[in-house]
This record gives C-alpha cells, structure tokens and sequence, in this order.
C-alpha cells in the first residue's frame, strides 16, 4: 500500500503560520456615548470594492485617546462590522480643557471628554469654572493642573468667556504680541509719514463709514468724487490690517492660530491685539489709516467704467451708522 505523507513544518521563508494584526493611522473621531470610530485609510477605501464601514473603538479599547486626536488602531475584526482597538495616542489634538469643578474633581464641559480629571494647582470651590491642562489620561484616570481661574459657572461673563476658551480661543494675547502691538501704535504716525508718498491719496476725498451704532471698530470705509466729465469715482477702502501682521512676527503667529475674529452675542473676541483691532486698524472719524482700496468709475446710471486696485492712504470725515 502506498504510504501516507504527513505535514511537515513549513520551512523558513515559506508560508506563514501567524498572520499580523493590522495597524492603522488616523484621526479618532468619538461620539455622546464615548464611542470611538476611525475613517479607513483613503487608499484602503480605494482598492475596496465596496465602501468600508468606519473602524468602530469601544469605550474601554480607547485606552486615553480622545476626539480628534491622532492615533494608532489595531484591527481586531472584519466582521460584522470593523472594530480596534487604540494602540498609541500619536498626537494629542488639545492639551486644554473647560471644566467645572464637582465633588474635588474637574469634569470637562466637553461631554466627549468620558471622565472627570484629578486635578492639582491651587485652590477652588465646587461650582467654580477652571481652565485645565491635561498631563496624563491612561483612558481609566485623567489627570491635570488648574492653569486659569474663570469664575463661577453661570455667570454670563463666565460662560461667555468658557465658550471661547472651550474651542480653542483665548481672549488675551501673548505679552511678545502685545508689545509689538503697542509700540506699532507709538510709531503709527511715522509710519503714515512714510508710507504716504508710495500710496494712492484719498486723505482730501469725502469718505466715510457706516456701521451699527454699538460697532467697537470699523473695517471699511466708502469715498464718492463727482468728476469734471460728469462720472463719479466710488472708492470701496478696507483696513490693511497686513501692513501690521509681517510674516515673523509673535501678532502674525497669534492671528494665523486664531484665523478670524469672534462674534459673540455681546463681546468680540479679535484676531489682532486691540492696539491694531480697535485703534490704528479701525478707519475712525478723523483719523489717517491705511487701507487698500478698490476704486470705480461709474456714469450717471452707475454703470462701471473702470476699475482698479491699490494700496492707499484714507481719513474718514464722518463715522454713520445705519440708523
């Protein structure tokens, strides 16, 4: 009878008998529940033939990762549907968080933030609202220190103030900015001397600005020139506020950080310091500022003839509100 073949291991370099588990990157994304999901790779879902359901993380497989950060996930199974768990917090998305204080313990205003933090760092009361920087979150405990003091929780100034914060703005600015701030604000009026003879010269034309009456700043301005041919010249003149945020400087870095204003519904929070926002880049009544100006000529039917753009030197002759 012809004899049977048993297997034989496999021989280095052959077939592998243990298949790794998958990593991937990317960034968490965790919902109301403390559960955690992460997009597949986009060549992944490329070289799929069907679309691929996000990787799912239980609560308990987040091992300290948290909303936005960026993370490492090990594939734990296909089926029925994806799911990891976090292997390594590559990058934290923020350090800082909003809390209110409860029982000795800080408990994030973020509610994907699933546990309260022990905090150290002075003292506070329950019911206190406190700023928070995050030193280490193993995903059962969280620790960190009370870096800001912001008031009792409902007050409206507090609140107001724990919005902005909570999203990641800061209503005071770096004192490196501030000073650059202020001592633009001491040279501003060489700096007009100066720059007046490379500018167009709106200074002697009727220009004005029209805003709500409660308006802090004012960003553009209009000017109107009845011409000798019968047309007009409509100048449309905005705050150059880029003559005073150079590239290098700590007021560029904290307005490229802060990427626009904030409109609440009673205070703002500006992207420059008010030195710029409220002073030397708000085209006041009677004030020389520099601005950068798209001018028209218009008929008698306000039809555009012409049109230009150029850098320019204004003074409003009256601030208007729409009333």
């Amino acid at each position: 009878m012809p004899q049977r073949k048993h297997g034989r291991p496999a021989k280095p370099g052959g077939p592998q008998t243990h298949i790794q588990k998958k990593h991937i990157e990317g960034i968490v994304q965790i919902n109301r529940r403390g559960t955690g999901y992460l997009p597949w790779p986009l060549e992944e879902k490329a070289a799929s033939s069907k679309e691929k359901e996000d990787i799912e993380i239980p609560n308990a497989n987040l091992r300290g990762a948290l909303n936005g950060d960026t993370v490492e996930v090990e594939l734990t199974g296909l089926f029925p549907r994806p799911k990891g768990r976090v292997h390594r917090v590559i990058e934290r998305a923020r350090r800082e968080f909003v809390c209110i204080m409860k029982d000795g313990k800080a408990v994030p205003d973020d509610i994907k933030f699933y546990v309260p933090i022990v905090v150290s760092g002075g003292e506070w009361a329950d019911g206190e609202k406190v700023m928070v920087a995050l030193e280490k979150f193993d995903g059962k405990e969280a620790r960190g220190r009370v870096i800001e003091h912001l008031g009792r929780a409902g007050e409206h100034r507090v609140e107001m103030n724990a919005i902005v914060l909570e999203h990641g703005f800061r209503t005071q600015f770096p004192m490196e900015a501030v000073g650059e701030a202020r001592e633009l604000e001491r040279t501003h009026a060489a700096v007009i001397a100066s720059e007046v003879p490379k500018r167009a010269d709106f200074r002697d034309t009727t220009t004005f600005t029209i805003d709500p009456a409660d308006a802090k700043d004012f960003d553009d301005a209009l000017s109107l020139e009845a011409l000798p041919d019968g047309t007009f010249e409509v100048g449309v003149h905005i705050a150059d506020a880029t003559y005073f945020c150079r590239p290098g400087t700590a007021i560029d870095a904290e307005a490229r950080k802060r990427g626009t204003s904030v409109y609440l519904v009673d205070a703002t929070v500006p992207m420059l310091p008010q030195e710029l926002s409220a002073n030397i880049c708000s085209l006041k009544e009677g004030e020389e500022r520099l601005a950068f100006s798209a001018v028209f000529i218009l008929d008698s039917n306000a039809r555009v003839l012409s049109r230009r753009f150029e850098k320019s030197v204004i003074r409003s002759d009256k601030r208007f509100t729409y009333e």
